[in-house]
């Protein structure tokens, strides 16, 4: 065995090590709580089951919701720009707001997280990323306290307020167990190995982090003409990130509320001049063609150069979708639509807003009049 493979093993064992210790932590937590809350229930409710396993419930949702609330305070005071805001099964996309529900497959497998990225590249920082990190389980930590506090203030209040001090006992006892298990360095996305990663890094993180960034962004659907200008600027300058930066800037232009569309077709032929021909561009060319230059030819032309390359799928069913609506063939350009619609619900929980204004162009193509028979000229 080679001592890389003997390091790799080591680390699943521990990891592997340390998921199973959250999980028994989890459980001590819910069944500890669950005994604060039936200890402090009234006399004649002693033995109802319903109440304390209600208010594990809710301390469960209220310490995540306290804990990733620490997070996203972090990161406005460190200059960073929230995404998305997660307490499960809910999120919420901050910019463009729209409210989702999220499945473990698309997201990290947590009871909650926040995701930010840097506002500006002077904020690209270990030690602000650090600071954003810390901030969930400061959060967490500070609950805590502040309800045992409480919890002693109830205590000895008299036994009317019994109740009240059970409340506070356990919400407290969850939120001091959401910070401890969010410390334990288990994986890559918790709290604890992101914080040992971001204190042994450099000053500033690595430039290659703003990829990251950017697909944080894309993967939530976030409207390109919001994507941060400075992030797209770093992108080019990394080696083989003038690519996608162009992609990207063609695509900001199509996004704008009144797109320049020779400006996009320039930077399309300059794309193909600087890049070749690739599965994005043909999409985007024949989007361009179809929905604001009516050249069903050059249509035609892109997509069947793009047959067969990593095409974007629903750029390219929006591109048919115009096609045929320039032809006033409604039932195949409203079968594209749908196909669209599909395609775009299975990438992101989130509303896509770009692909939204595709529909409403396609849309706006079928509601105008067929052209009528041209009359002789006098």
């Amino acid at each position: 065995m080679s001592e890389v493979t003997a390091r790799a093993g080591g680390r699943a064992k521990n990891s592997g090590f340390l998921k199973g210790m959250v999980f028994l932590l989890g459980v001590a937590d819910a069944a500890g709580t669950f005994m604060i809350y039936a200890w402090g229930l009234p006399p004649a409710d002693k033995g109802d089951v319903r109440v304390p396993c209600i208010c594990v419930i809710l301390a469960m949702f209220a310490g995540t919701a306290v804990h990733e609330l620490g997070h996203a305070i972090a990161a406005l005071v460190c200059g960073w720009r929230i995404v998305m805001f997660t307490v499960r099964p809910f999120a919420w996309r901050i910019p463009s707001p729209s409210l989702a529900v999220v499945g473990k497959r698309s997201f990290p497998p947590f009871a909650g997280f926040v995701s930010a990225v840097p506002g500006s590249a002077k904020a690209l920082t270990a030690r602000r990323w650090a600071a954003f990190i810390a901030g969930g389980p400061v959060a967490s930590l500070v609950f805590a306290l502040g309800l045992g506090a409480a919890a002693l203030v109830f205590d000895h209040a008299g036994a009317h307020a019994m109740f009240r001090a059970a409340i506070c006992a356990g919400f407290g006892v969850h939120s001091a167990g959401v910070c401890l298990r969010a410390l334990v360095p288990r994986g890559f996305n918790s709290d604890g190995a992101r914080l040992r990663q971001a204190f042994g890094a450099t000053e500033e993180l690595a430039e290659s982090r703003v990829v990251v960034w950017l697909l944080a962004l894309l993967k939530v659907k976030i409207r390109p003409r919001d994507l941060p200008a400075w992030m797209i600027e770093a992108l080019r300058a990394e080696p083989g990130g003038a690519r996608l930066a162009d992609s990207l800037v063609i695509t900001r232009i199509l996004d704008k509320k009144s797109p320049d569309f020779s400006a996009a077709r320039r930077r399309l032929d300059a794309y193909r001049a600087r890049h070749g021909a690739g599965g994005w561009l043909c999409a985007c060319d024949a989007y361009v063609a179809a929905m604001y230059e009516g050249d069903l030819k050059q249509v035609e032309r892109a997509l069947r150069e793009g047959k067969g390359r990593d095409v974007v799928p629903e750029l390219t069913a929006a591109a048919r979708a115009a096609g045929c609506a320039r032809l006033r063939d409604r039932e195949a350009s409203r079968r594209y639509l749908a196909e669209m619609d599909a395609i775009v619900r299975r990438g992101s929980p989130f509303r896509d807003d770009f692909m939204a204004d595709a529909r409403r162009n396609v849309e706006a193509l079928l509601r105008m009049p067929a052209p009528g028979p041209a009359r002789p000229s006098p």
